[in-house]
């Protein structure tokens, strides 16, 4: 009996059966010993029992529950190799990042802004932190804190799919376009913050001139109609005239709402 298998493997092994789908582990009881191999070893060795006469009956018996078995293994196994290459496909698609001195704990995705704090991944980016394996697999992403949140945390996007991620960075970034910032301090206005419109840009409520400093000390003297230059004294008394006539400033000295 133990002949008889050694046989089969040394059949298989120079070349009987090359195509080895995967490994499974399936016993056969030849009398106190049991023997693990391959898929294909187990299907050879089915097919020489139910041929070989020394060998009892019962192990024919068997062939079509070994094979059926083997197939629902390799059904298995296929299934696993399509999510694999699936999840291998998204992942190479995606911004890449792995903290180098830890692949393995759940780190990799209990604190996943520490990874950000070198510099080396830039705001925004849509990042794969993978703890345990691809299965594991969450995007993530992180931006500086809005001009109006309550807190000083920054922005962050954990989701299951890179998709979810990106789709979740661009809205906030859409969010935060609406607004102007200051061209002077950098500030990001929020809605209900005054601001001060200018040809030349927007500035804040604290960065913007008064117009009393307008009036005081303004980088030109013209008129309000014509555009020509006047002398300042002229055209402060043509500005208070405006405005004691009803007359409201023009967009360059106007202090606006956002709504």
């Amino acid at each position: 009996m133990t002949a008889r298998i050694d046989e089969a493997l040394a059949y298989l092994r120079s070349g009987g059966l090359a195509e080895v789908e995967g490994m499974t582990r399936v016993a056969f009881g030849a009398g106190s010993e049991r023997v693990a191999c391959s898929t294909d070893v187990a299907i050879a060795l089915c097919m020489l029992a139910s041929e070989a006469a020394e060998w009892p009956a019962k192990h024919s018996l068997r062939v079509a529950e070994l094979l059926e078995a083997n197939n629902r293994y390799l059904e298995r196994a296929r299934a696993a190799d399509v999510e694999n290459a699936r999840l291998k496909r998204i992942i190479d698609a995606c911004d890449w990042y792995w903290p180098e001195d830890d692949t393995s704990s759940d780190s990799c995705i209990s604190y996943p802004h520490e990874f950000f704090s070198d510099g080396h991944v830039d705001p925004g980016t849509v990042v794969a932190i993978s703890r345990g394996g691809v299965v594991e697999t969450r995007y993530y992403a992180q931006l500086p804190p809005a001009g109006d949140s309550d807190s000083d945390d920054d922005f962050e996007v954990d989701e299951v799919t890179e998709e979810l991620a990106r789709r979740k960075v661009a809205d906030e970034l859409a969010r935060r376009a609406d607004y102007p910032q200051c061209m002077v301090c950098e500030k990001q206005l929020q809605k209900g913050d005054r601001y001060f419109p200018d040809v030349n840009g927007t500035q804040c409520e604290e960065c913007a001139p008064t117009y009393q400093q307008m009036i005081d000390e303004p980088l030109g003297h013209v008129y309000l109609d014509d555009g020509e230059q006047r002398a300042a004294e002229d055209c402060r008394a043509q500005f208070d005239a405006h405005i004691a006539a009803g007359g409201k400033p023009t967009d360059s000295m106007a202090t606006e709402v956002l709504e």
